[in-house]
């Protein structure tokens, strides 16, 4: 789905404007501001316990626009969870926060940077291996299927 969204042409790779396509519906939620981060911590924490368990973080991922499944939910708390309580305090929720917003934040201007450095081969498209070698470099564990479907919706 991801793929057929946004490769308009079809031909299974994403071009510039297709790849600037993605980076800035993975921007969207960038409007939210630091301070915000408690408020965004508070929504997610549904049990008021002060910490996020995994299912909690789930939700919270989905808000933020990130379809991950479990096993990607999971990765991300583990590698998020520095104290390895298996929730995320505040102030380890905020690094996640924090580096989405890196993410989402690129200038405009830095897509084509972020888009060069994923066309390995200097095609001028990015193919599905491509593409999943620029999601591993920012941190989203998704396996070859996935990447398939991020494919098929923004190719």
């Amino acid at each position: 789905e991801v793929m057929r969204r946004y490769d308009a042409d079809g031909s299974g790779t994403l071009e510039l404007s297709e790849y600037r396509k993605l980076v800035d519906e993975l921007r969207r939620f960038k409007g939210e501001k630091r301070d915000d981060a408690f408020e965004s911590f508070r929504r997610a924490d549904a049990d008021g316990s002060g910490s996020i368990d995994v299912d909690e973080l789930h939700g919270a991922l989905q808000t933020l626009g990130l379809a991950a499944d479990m096993s990607q939910t999971r990765e991300v708390m583990r590698r998020y969870d520095a104290d390895g309580s298996g929730t995320l305090e505040l102030s380890e929720y905020r690094k996640l926060v924090d580096e989405l917003r890196r993410f989402k934040g690129e200038k405009r201007d830095d897509a084509f940077e972020s888009f060069r450095r994923a066309d390995a081969d200097g095609s001028g498209s990015i193919d599905v291996d491509e593409l999943h070698g620029a999601l591993q470099t920012l941190g989203l564990a998704a396996d070859m299927s996935q990447t398939r479907e991020v494919m098929r919706r923004y190719d």
